[in-house]
This record gives structure tokens, C-alpha cells and sequence, in this order.
């Protein structure tokens, strides 16, 4: 069979043929990253003379007026020229020809990534005239690639009233990314053109910033506002040479020619700020005081009669520094000092008539059933050491209690927070024409901040530390072959660390049976009214390390510019495991019902005599450290195909395979083998199997290796327990996709061949990448034996089940039960077959310049993605109208001797259409402004009940049913259906050489001129909201979704439910308002038709006399209700003062939600809540919470 061949037309030259499969050969040796992407534009063009014809071989320059580079080129024999892998900046474009007169387009911008097409038109005369357009004139549409997208530059970043400089947040700038066109902000998340936040990748000079933890992007390890050179956003059609459907990148400023730089200061104070609105009504304000200071350096390296490194060697750093005091206030219920001295002489109880308060009448002794009077003999030695961390009260008299659970302790405790950021970037160039660039940047920060324990236990410190590093090496081998080499990493600690030795303190307690105190911590303390004492883990740190590799190799031949690329990412994502309260320092409660102890009659006394009512206890065995190396490759082809159309084609492949752990410290379930399951765990590592927990699920071989049994019980055979070679898994335990090939192709087509209209539109194939979130849900699941403990108490005998310093019965053995079959919980698994997911893109758009800096496109972006995760439980019962599932046999489950058993599945999908119109003037004569109005239809099946915000890599909330998926189908929450942004920076009109005052004195400019207007608007609809009723009351359906417990013991499934739409009422109440936004007439409870608005819906629930199950999930479904919407004017208004030529002070004031207009939050969504339908707050997202003002001063230079 012959191989079909692809033919490439060189220059004036015979036809080279080229077998397909050596492009393909080429796509794999060659070495592009999905994040280590290129961050370089191109500048290229045709050069005809005024009547239309051709003209080759004119000679064409390109210089930088940032740097001082040259670069030169001719046109070939097309008339086609291009100035490949060029950094985004400002340039003069020159073009020559003997018998033309020299022909040149000034101060031409190009932005970061961008195709900028420079047309030139030569006119018949002398080489010595020169014919000059302004850049200004240049077209601003994209004219040769399909992608979609939105630009910030360095003003706009200065300029537009954001105010996160000084905030109580900290100094990053991502939230600016927010108000791009095309962007929706939500809940701390950003979704690019109707993606889910995760589909979109960001990074900062081509390296990712999104942590391996969780997906999300690390807001500290932006630059400084400072630094940002360009903010760019690409929400459609990217091309091969990208991995995930969006993109969002930063770069960063370079040094040039001339010295340049800044000296800073940016205050916020309460007295700027709104009184925020919020149910009950808030009468004072948060208290804020944050002040960011720094400066900022650029220009060429000179080292005077050594070294001169004008056009050739830049540097440019910043320092910024930010400084926020503040104190928490914070109140506790705590015992009285006669208390913790074992006196309950003056311990007040509700009396028998239900409102007032007496004396207890006394204190059981448990050991003989005597009375103890009021006053305890002793205190257990353990206790006397946690009351160390009970402070006196310091409200009332402090010898007095009253167990009301009214705080009787007030403290202030410092949680100030401060940050400290440098940001410094190198670029070196060698040889002529640009022959190698080299340039690095690295970001360094600390956030500190100082955060408050509970009680008197010492406070912590959180910690954020980002390192980031950029190193890229650009080598033009030829004008038309370019390499393009990368590294970078970015590593990013978070979490907190306390001073306090909490294992040395721990371990003098002489408690027995507490186990591998390798972390610091100490035991949690749980009672009725007094505060817990909750501290428990005191340094918890996680770490996020990314590493990347990547080449490109851009050929441009004849009509074609080819790129080929690859890269190595590694990832490492080390997180604190943790499964309830203390974990391996133990978590005991003291009382039973209300205040009531088991043994004395008190809960606090039971403590002071060493006898917790019930201990939950798990050994962490150790943290998690999940690890993965992913690998990229495309290859694509842009193709001038004539001088109206312009194609894109390529393909990119991708492999991921799964987080694996080196300690092994994770375990899957594979819900193949029917009945019983099968449990998976890494290769090596079964000593640190929980056997008692796998004992409870009837596992043959609870040890992972000697097979012990083989019983069945309720109907299942025994759990194979295997390794993941012997299960034949790789070690993340998991299958994944090995043949992800991903085809993209774009057009880009001008009719009236100029730059002044283009159509473009195109369809590809985008892998989602996933990182750390769904490895965490596979940590512990096999390893941790969790045990609850209830003590036991025997009023004839006496005998007490346990007593300190016994933490539990059997203390020092790990205990668990290993025949409560049916119980045991797993949590969580994925998918043993496991499906990346992907998007299936396709857009069309038609842009148009109108001249004078005006352009405008409208687009419609359609998706489909597929196999995205959902978090079922796999181990329900069938739907059952009849028969609640609280008293359903353990038979009748599809896994019999398991609880339940939350899984990561795949297979979920969402569907996007989308339209969006867009009208901007570039700044030209004071005056830049962008305005967009989107119109966005997104559902999905993978947001579960109740969710809010946007669902993450790993799903939304915990889905309803494994059985119907379509059950959690509806509206996406935080894609509104219509946002309007508009943000706009205008230079008012009056001053020395403007339109009005042209001729004033210096004196007047001084007041009146140099005024600057910056406002961002933003209009738009709510998100989608969903109602329900919470987990633990019904279960309609009959399939345990929605219980929490059974009599018979099996554990329900915990899932929010959906109530019923009543047929023919509005949800929308006649006055609509925050205290009502919901109809309540309008849900009911599913099959219960004396129920009340308001109360629990029970039905299905097994207990007193409510209606059996209907066999069914309620319909009101997913985002059925349209939340509030948002209103926002945020407005800044600054003065520049010159004080020489290039020495300019300027003042600023912004504030967001000027108007402060009460964008409402989300409202009370529980229908069996009393305050169903109530808004509580205001949003957080968009600026849009109550009014905030900043105010600064600078000196640029």
C-alpha cells in the first residue's frame, strides 16, 4: 500500500513530495507545551505596488523602538513576507526596492501571540523619498488566524479601577482577569468563553501558574501589576501548538533602551468603603487598613567604559511590599475557674419550667452510682493539662457558669498580614538580525499571615510562597527557521505552621494508644455549649511543584509556516491527609444529649474525670504525595492558501497518565466483579492496609496477601484484595487514554482582500487536562482504619467501657471492627477506566476595522465536552415505590458488604452555544474603550444537587444517582445568560495642548489638565440556582440518596434532593425582592401532599407517618431558578503633575461599586428552610460587594 503523499510547492522550484508519514515522525522527535507555551507574535505581510502587482525580493526591516533590535527579511516570490517569533512590543516596519520610493508604517503594536498582518504599498519614484503611514493606522481585527480573544495591556492594567494593589487580599492581580471580554467571574473562579474554569489553562510568559493540587490557578504566583506587560485571554479555536479549550496568559515587562521605572504607594482604609448589606443588618464596617509600596527599574545594562548594552542587554525589576494590621476579634464559651478546679457549686442547668436557670443539683460518681455532691474528688492527670488551653472568663463573674452557650470570653488575637514580591527579568541578545535571545524571569513572594487559634492554644502562622522561573532560549538558525527552547517551574508552598509543640505535649499526656504522631498537632475536645477545643492539626503544609520542558520549531516555506513542537511537564502535588477532627491525636466528645455527660451527668465533668462518651480515632499512616510526567506533541501547518483565505490545520497529542503516590498510600475500588467489588492498592505496600476495615467489606485477604477467607455473606462473595499489577492497573490505579489525537483546523478569510473585514471560524478537538483533586479522592481509602468509638457505661456494675489515659477498649491494638458488614464507607474512588475529558469547539466569527481605531466583531462559539467527571455513589439501591430503603436488606444493594462508596466517574457532559458582539477603540486621541455583550446557553449533568459555583475537575457536588445520571441535568450555574462589560480609559479634553485650553499657562495645566476617567460597567443576568432539600430527611426516590442512616445500619448516601415544580405556578414571586426571591407556593415535597413549606420533606424517610417512596427523584432539577443579577459601575479618577519631561507624579483615587448598588448574593435555596428564598448577602465576585476605594500616588520615570 502506498503511502498518500502531501505535496510542497518551494519557490520557483520543482515539486518536493513528502510522505505523510514523515510529518507524523516529525510531530513525535521533534520537541510547545501545553504550558510552556510560546509567548512570541508574528508581524507579516505582502508587498504589492499600487497597482496590485506583486513585488518580490524587496527588502524589509523591522526594528524594535523599545530595544533598539533590527531584523531584516525579503519578500519572496509571493510578495509575502514574515518576521517569525517576535516579542510583543512597539516597532517601525520599513520596505524597500530599487525603482519604489522606501516605504514605512511607524510605532506599530504587537500584542503578545498575536498575527499582526502589515500590508505595504510601494509607489513607483526614488529610493531616497520615503512614503509613512502611523501605526494607528494598521488594522486592529485579526486577519490570518481564527482564534478568539481579548487583550489588557500595560494601561489598562494601571488604569481600570480593580483596587487590588492594597486590598485585605493581598496584591494580586489576577482578579483583573475578571473583566476581560469573554471572561465570567464567579466564586473565586474564572470560566473563558462558557468553559468550566478548569478547561482553561493559565500561565504567566508561557509558564503555568495553576496549582497540581486542584487546578485552580495560584493568584500569588502572578507578577506584580508592576510587571504586567500584556493580559490576554484566547477563548476559542487556539491552535494546535495549545492544550485546553482557553487560555489565559500574562507576560511580563522587559527592560528597554531608556530608563525607565517607578516609585509607588497604594492605600485602602475603611473610611473609603460602604457598609456591606447583610441579614440581619450590619451596622459597621470590616475594619481595613492596607497599604503596598514599591518601585520599579528598567533599561539597558551599562556599565560605564566596560560594558555598553544598549539594543542588546535589558533588565527590569520590581520590588512591592504590602502591610495590613489587623486584629480578630473572637468569642468562647469557657468554663469558670471553680469548674476547672472540679467545683460545680455555682454551675447554673435550665430549670424544670424550661426558662430559668438553677443550681445542678449534683455529680454522679460512676465507680460506686453515689453522688459526688458538687465538688469532684480529682481531676484525671490528661485533663489537668488540656484545661491549659481553656483560658478564665473575662465577661460576668468568672467563678460562675451558666450552660446557656452564651460566650463569657472576649479576646482580640492579631492576624495581620504582609507580603513581600520581586520580580526581576533578564533578556540578552547575540548576534546580528537577532541571531539567539536569551532572556529568564523569576517572581519571588512570601504572604504571611498571622492567624488565631482556637482558645488559648498559640496562634499559627499561614503561609503562601511562590517561586516561579521562566528561562527561554530563541535561536534563528535561518530568517525562516526558528527554535524556540523553554524551562520554567513554578512551586508553591501554602498552609500553616505553629511554633507550639503539640506532639511533645500530646505524648505528656500519657494517653495510650495514640499512634504515629508525625505531623504536629493535639486532641480535639468536643462538647455541648463550652467552645471546642479544635485546634487540631498546628502545621499543615502543601505544596504544589511544576515543572516544564518544551521546544518549538517554527519553519516558514513558500506559502506555508510550519510549527512543530513537544514538552515534559512533571507535576508533584503534596497535600496534608486528614479524615476527621485530629485524626491520629484523637477526637473525643464528652457529652451525649445536650449537656449531658454519660458517667457524672455532665459533659465538662466527664472530662475532668477522663471518660469521653465516644472517641473517634483513624492512624494517618502519611501525607500524600501524588506525582505524574505529562507528555505533548503537535505539529500544524498555517497556510496562505490565497491572498483572500488563510487555513490552519494541525494535530496535537497528548498522554496523562494518572497521580501515583510514591509511599502508597492509595487505594481504589473496581466495581467490575459484581456483587463484591475489588480493591486495589500500589504494588509493595501492604503492610499499610486498614485490615479490620477491608475485614468488614468480607475480604478474602484483608492483609492484601494471604487469602484467609471465603465466606458469603448477604449474598456476595468475598472482596478480592489486589495489587495493581496483579489487577493489571498502572500505578496511579487507574486506566487512561493512551490515544488522545486531537485534530484542529481554522480559516481565516478576507473578501475584499484588504485588512479591513475578515471571516474566521474553525472547529477542534481539545483534551481538559487534569491534575491533583481527583488523586486526593483516592488518599487513605485503604490505609486509614477510622474508627468510632462509644463508651459504655453499666449502672448495676458499675464497669465503664474506658477511661483515660485508655483513649479507647482495646487502647494500643488500632481496634475496628472487622464483621460489621455492610458499613463500611469508602471514600473516595474513580473511575478504573478512566476518560480524560475532552471539548469538541466550533466558531464563526466576522470582524470588521471601521477606521480611526474603531473595530467590532460578532461570533458564535458553540462546544461539547465529554467525560467529565461526576461523583455518583456506586453502591445504591434500586428505585423502589414501595419500600423506603430503611428497611431494604443489605442484599438488595449492587455491593451488599459495603456502605457507601463515593466514586470519581467519567462520562459526564456539558453543551455550550454562544454569541457574543464586540465594539473597541484602541487608545488614540485620549480615548480607549471596549465594550461586549455575551450571550451564553450552557447545561451540564455534572453540578450535582444544591451546587454552587461552578463545578470543579472533579465534579460538583455529590450527584444524585449512579442510576440516572440526566437526574443532575440543567442550566450550569455561573454561566449567565446575558453580561454586558464595557471598560473604557479616557483622558478628559482640557489642558495645554488639548482640545479645550490648548493655550493656558502652565499654572492653570497644573489644576485643570492631565486628568484621566477609567470606569468599568458591568450588567448582567443572575446564575442559575437550584433548589432542594437537604440529605437526612427524605428519600423520595427510594434509593437511600437522601438518608444519612437506616435501622438496619446501612449508611445512606448523604445527597441533597430535588422538591417538585408545582405545575402551573411561577417561581418568580409578584414582588420580587431580597427578603423573597423565591415563590414558595411554587416546589412542593415529592409524594407528600400534606407537606408545609418550610418543614422537612420526609418522604420515603422510613420513619412516623410519612408517604413510602414514589420511586422517583423530584423535578424541579438543575439551575430551574434565575438567581440576582448584577449592576456594577466601578470608576477611578486620576491627575498627572509633570515635573521634568519624563518625570511624572501622579494621583489616583478608584473605587468599585462607586454607586454601591446591593448586587444581592445567592438566596436560601432549602425549601424546608423557614427563610427558603431569603438573600443573606451580596456577592464577592465582579467587585460587586459594597463600595471600596483606594487611593494612591506614584512618580513614573
Amino acid at each position: 500500500m502506498k503511502h498518500p503523499d502531501i505535496s510542497i510547492r518551494q519557490r520557483g522550484t520543482a515539486t518536493v513530495r513528502v510522505p505523510l508519514f514523515l510529518l507524523f515522525l516529525v510531530l513525535f522527535l521533534l520537541s510547545g507545551n501545553l504550558q510552556a507555551q510560546s509567548v512570541q507574535g508574528v508581524i507579516l505581510g505582502t508587498v504589492k505596488d499600487t497597482s496590485g502587482a506583486l513585488v518580490p525580493g524587496a527588502t524589509v526591516n523591522l526594528k524594535s523602538l523599545d530595544e533598539g533590535t533590527v531584523r531584516t527579511t525579503q519578500s519572496n516570490t509571493s510578495g509575502d513576507y514574515s518576521f517569525l517569533d517576535t516579542k510583543a512590543g512597539h516597532y517601525t516596519l520599513e520596505v524597500s526596492f530599487n525603482g519604489f520610493e522606501k516605504w514605512a508604517a511607524t510605532d506599530i503594536t504587537l500584542a503578545v501571540r498575536q498575527q499582526l498582518r502589515v500590508n505595504a504599498s510601494m509607489v513607483v519614484g526614488s529610493i531616497q523619498q520615503e512614503v509613512q503611514v502611523s501605526g494607528d493606522t494598521v488594522s486592529t481585527i485579526d486577519t490570518d488566524t481564527p482564534t478568539i480573544n481579548a487583550v489588557y495591556n500595560a494601561e489598562d492594567v494601571a488604569n481600570l479601577p480593580v483596587n487590588t494593589r492594597a486590598s485585605a487580599n493581598g496584591t494580586s492581580a489576577l482578579s483583573i482577569v475578571g473583566t476581560l471580554p469573554g471572561v465570567q467571574a464567579d466564586h473565586g473562579q474564572f470560566a473563558l468563553q462558557g468553559g468550566l474554569p478548569f478547561e482553561t489553562e493559565v500561565s504567566v510568559d508561557g509558564i503555568t501558574i495553576k496549582g497540581a493540587t486542584g487546578n485552580g490557578p495560584l493568584a500569588d504566583a502572578f507578577p506584580s501589576s508592576e510587571s504586567i506587560s500584556e493580559l490576554r485571554a484566547d477563548g476559542a479555536m487556539n491552535s494546535a501548538e495549545f492544550g485546553d479549550p482557553g487560555e489565559i496568559i500574562a507576560t511580563t515587562k522587559a527592560g528597554t533602551n531608556k530608563i525607565h521605572g517607578s516609585v509607588f504607594w497604594y492605600h485602602q482604609n475603611a473610611a473609603f468603603d460602604a457598609i456591606p448589606y447583610t441579614d440581619p443588618i450590619t451596622t459597621t464596617k470590616p475594619k481595613l487598613i492596607g497599604n503596598t509600596y514599591g518601585a520599579s527599574f528598567g533599561g539597558p545594562v551599562v556599565i560605564p567604559h566596560v560594558y555598553d548594552g544598549h539594543n542588546k542587554t535589558f533588565i527590569f525589576g520590581v520590588y512591592e511590599g504590602w502591610r495590613h494590621p489587623s486584629q480578630t476579634q473572637e468569642s468562647y464559651t469557657v468554663p469558670s475557674t471553680l469548674m476547672k478546679q472540679g467545683d460545680f457549686s455555682k454551675y447554673m442547668v435550665l430549670g424544670p419550667d424550661g426558662k430559668t436557670y438553677v443550681p445542678l443539683a449534683g455529680l454522679t460518681n460512676p465507680f460506686t452510682g453515689a453522688s459526688y455532691g458538687t465538688k469532684l474528688p480529682s481531676v484525671n492527670a490528661a485533663a489537668q493539662q488540656l484545661l491549659s488551653f481553656y483560658p478564665d472568663p473575662n465577661v460576668g463573674d468568672p467563678t460562675s457558669y451558666t450552660d446557656n452557650g452564651i460566650a463569657n470570653y472576649n479576646v482580640n488575637k492579631d492576624s495581620s498580614g504582609r507580603s513581600d514580591q520581586f520580580d526581576i527579568r533578564g533578556d540578552q541578545y547575540f548576534g546580528a538580525n537577532q541571531k539567539f535571545l536569551l532572556w529568564g524571569r523569576y517572581t519571588w513572594k512570601d504572604y504571611p499571615i498571622n492567624s488565631p487559634e482556637p482558645l488559648a492554644v498559640p496562634s499559627a502562622q499561614n503561609t503562601n510562597s511562590n517561586r516561579v522561573l521562566k528561562i527561554s532560549a530563541n535561536w534563528t538558525i535561518k530568517p525562516n527557521l526558528i527554535n524556540e527552547t523553554g524551562f520554567g517551574y513554578t512551586l508553591n508552598t501554602s498552609g500553616k505552621t505553629d511554633s507550639f509543640d503539640g506532639k511533645s505535649f500530646t505524648q505528656g499526656l500519657g494517653l495510650s494508644g495514640l499512634q504515629n504522631l508525625f505531623y504536629n498537632g493535639i486532641p480535639e475536645l468536643d462538647f455541648n455549649h463550652l467552645s471546642h477545643l479544635n485546634a487540631d492539626r498546628l502545621s499543615s503544609l502543601t505544596k504544589s511543584n511544576t515543572y516544564d520542558y518544551s521546544d518549538t520549531l517554527t519553519w516558514s516555506k513558500g506559502h506555508h509556516e510550519f510549527k512543530f513542537g513537544g514538552s515534559i511537564q512533571t507535576v508533584e502535588a503534596i497535600t496534608p491527609l486528614g479524615f476527621n477532627g485530629s485524626d491520629n491525636y484523637g477526637t473525643f466528645q464528652f457529652n451525649t444529649s445536650g449537656s449531658a455527660g454519660l458517667f457524672t451527668g455532665v459533659d465538662f465533668a466527664d472530662f475532668l474525670t477522663g471518660l469521653p462518651y465516644q472517641t473517634f480515632y483513624d492512624v494517618v499512616q502519611q501525607d500524600n504525595d501524588g506525582k505524574s510526567t505529562h507528555y505533548q506533541f503537535f505539529a500544524l501547518d498555517q497556510w496562505k492558501a490565497s491572498d483572500k483565505l488563510t487555513l490552519s490545520y494541525g494535530i496535537r497529542y497528548e498522554l496523562q497518565p494518572g497521580y501515583f503516590d510514591p509511599g502508597g498510600d492509595i487505594g481504589n475500588f473496581d466495581p467490575s466483579v459484581p456483587l463484591s467489588g475489588r480493591a486495589i492498592y500500589p504494588d509493595g505496600k501492604s503492610s499499610l492496609l486498614a485490615r479490620s476495615f477491608l475485614a468488614s467489606a468480607n475480604a478474602c485477604d484483608p492483609d492484601g496477601v494471604n487469602n484467609t477467607n471465603s465466606a458469603t455473606i448477604n449474598g456476595a462473595p468475598c472482596m478480592p484484595v489486589e495489587t495493581n499489577t496483579q489487577a493489571g492497573f498502572p500505578a496511579g490505579l487507574k486506566h487512561y487514554p493512551h490515544l488522545r489525537f486531537m485534530p484542529r483546523f481554522g480559516f481565516a478569510y478576507r473578501p475584499f482582500n484588504d485588512e479591513k473585514t475578515s471571516i474566521r471560524g474553525g472547529f477542534g478537538l481539545y483534551n481538559v487536562t487534569l491534575l491533583g483533586s481527583n488523586f486526593y479522592s483516592l488518599t487513605g481509602t485503604l490505609q486509614a482504619q477510622t474508627s468510632n468509638y462509644t463508651n459504655t457505661y453499666n449502672a448495676t456494675t458499675h464497669a465503664i467501657g474506658f477511661q483515660w489515659p485508655e483513649i479507647f477498649s482495646g487502647a494500643g491494638n488500632g481496634g475496628g471492627c472487622s464483621t460489621c458488614y455492610g458499613t463500611s464507607y469508602f471514600g473516595t474512588a474513580n473511575s478504573t477506566n478512566w476518560k480524560d475529558p475532552y471539548t469538541e469547539q466550533w466558531s464563526l466569527s466576522i470582524d470588521h476595522d471601521f477606521g480611526s481605531g474603531y473595530a467590532g466583531h460578532l461570533s458564535y462559539i458553540g462546544s461539547e465536552t465529554h467525560q467529565l467527571v461526576w461523583a455518583p455513589d456506586e453502591n445504591t439501591l434500586p428505585f423502589s415505590s414501595t419500600t423506603p430503603a430503611t428497611v431494604q436488606p443489605f442484599s438488595a444493594r449492587l455491593f451488599p458488604n459495603w456502605g457507601r462508596i463515593n466514586t470519581r466517574a467519567t462520562g459526564a457532559n456539558e453543551s455550550l452555544h454562544s454569541l457574543q458582539a464586540e465594539f473597541n477603540h484602541r487608545l488614540r486621541n485620549g480615548l480607549e474603550f471596549d465594550s461586549s455583550w455575551t450571550y451564553s446557553r450552557a447545561l451540564a449533568d455534572n453540578q450535582g444537587p444544591a451546587n454552587v459555583g461552578y463545578a470543579s475537575e472533579s465534579g460538583g457536588s455529590r450527584a444524585t444517582s449512579i442510576l440516572d445520571r440526566h437526574a443532575d441535568f440543567g442550566n450550569v450555574y455561573g454561566t449567565r445568560r446575558n453580561r454586558w462589560n464595557t471598560s473604557m480609559v479616557y483622558d478628559l479634553p482640557f489642558g495645554r495642548g488639548r482640545e479645550f485650553g490648548t493655550h493656558m499657562s502652565r499654572l492653570a495645566d497644573a489644576v485643570v489638565g492631565g486628568w484621566r476617567l477609567s470606569n468599568i460597567f458591568l450588567w448582567q443576568t443572575g446564575p442559575f440556582e437550584s433548589p432542594y432539600y437537604p440529605d437526612g430527611q427524605g428519600d423520595a426516590s427510594g434509593t437511600g440518596s437522601g438518608l444519612d442512616g437506616t435501622i438496619t445500619g446501612f449508611d445512606g448516601g448523604h445527597r441533597d434532593q430535588y422538591p417538585d415544580r408545582v405545575a402551573g405556578v411561577s417561581w418568580k414571586p409578584a414582588h420580587q425582592s431580597r427578603t423573597q426571591w423565591v415563590n414558595p407556593a411554587a416546589f412542593t415535597c415529592p409524594g407528600y401532599t400534606g407537606w408545609t413549606p418550610g418543614t422537612p420533606c420526609t418522604t420515603g424517610s422510613g420513619s412516623g407517618p410519612f408517604p413510602n417512596p414514589i420511586g422517583r427523584f423530584g423535578n424541579a432539577g438543575v439551575g430551574s431558578i434565575v438567581g440576582p443579577g448584577t449592576v456594577n459601575l466601578s470608576t477611578g479618577l486620576s491627575k498627572v503633575f509633570s515635573i521634568t519631561d519624563r518625570v511624572k507624579l501622579r494621583a489616583e483615587g478608584t473605587f468599585t461599586d462607586i454607586l454601591n448598588h446591593a448586587n444581592l448574593g445567592d438566596p436560601n435555596m432549602d425549601i424546608s428552610s423557614p427563610s427558603f428564598g431569603l438573600v443573606t448577602g451580596t456577592i464577592q465576585q465582579d467587585s460587586g460587594g459594597a463600595r471600596s476605594g483606594q487611593v494612591s500616588m506614584r512618580i513614573d520615570f
